[in-house]
């Protein structure tokens, strides 16, 4: 995949795109993990929450990715 910064073009591996997706869900779930739980964590607590969350919706068990972070908050929370 390429993308543009900056007015230049540059070329991400795989990983790096992987590295990108999982950051930017993981962030997401950090976000829905302190609204479910009414903003009674921590940011870093809620990132560790998402971080647990994102294992569990990788599994591929049909969880969506909410379904994954309220199962996470359930068992960390």
């Amino acid at each position: 995949m390429k993308i543009k910064r900056n007015g230049k073009e540059y070329r991400l591996t795989s990983k790096e795109l992987y590295q990108a997706h999982q950051e930017f869900v993981v962030n997401w779930m950090a976000d829905v993990a302190q609204e479910i739980s009414a903003k009674k964590i921590s940011r870093k607590r809620a990132l560790d929450v998402a971080n647990h969350a994102y294992g569990i919706y990788s599994e591929g068990n049909g969880l969506s990715e909410y379904e994954s972070v309220e199962k996470a908050v359930n068992e960390m929370i």
